[in-house]
């Protein structure tokens, strides 16, 4: 991977930024897709987890909308480095799952954060289809979302 540019650099910490604010306005601000579920599923830690992670997937999968603004501006070094970041950022967040996650969530959640890192790594890897490759991105990110809602709608059912 080639370095960046400063400005280049400048331009990914402070978009990296701007969402580190987004996480902590929506505690902050009592957002409801944060607040519902601590009260909805406060006796049921599994589906206690999949809530939690069900927002911060979603979390992450808004960072993506930095290649989506400019995408055909940015150089490859940047998509690059972005994607290397995000690849990361999960695998660390996959480490503190370990050992803070419901023996029952497991099985759910951490197939669905490697299938992610795994789709990010093939991104790296196939630089040449760039558009192809987003566009699966984009269809990635629709297919967690749904997963998680189906997870969630089915412990809704059982309970």
């Amino acid at each position: 991977m080639s370095s960046l540019e400063p400005e280049e650099l400048s331009e990914m910490l402070v978009f990296l930024k701007s969402m580190r604010q987004k996480l902590l306005a929506d505690f902050l601000s009592q957002e409801r897709e944060v607040f519902i579920p601590m009260f909805a599923y406060e006796n049921e830690p599994v589906s206690m987890d999949i809530a939690i992670e069900k927002y911060f997937l979603g979390w992450l999968n808004e960072h993506f909308s930095f290649l989506s603004e400019e995408s055909d501006d940015y150089k490859e070094a940047v998509r690059q480095a972005f994607l290397v970041f995000m690849s990361s950022l999960i695998q660390e967040h996959i480490k503190y799952k370990q050992k803070h996650l419901a023996k029952k969530s497991e099985s759910f959640v951490f197939p669905v954060l490697r299938a992610k890192i795994d789709f990010l790594e093939s991104l790296l890897n196939v630089s040449a289809n760039g558009n192809k490759k987003y566009n699966e991105l984009l269809f990635a990110r629709e297919k967690d979302r749904a997963l998680f809602q189906r997870q969630l709608d089915k412990l809704q059912e059982q309970s």
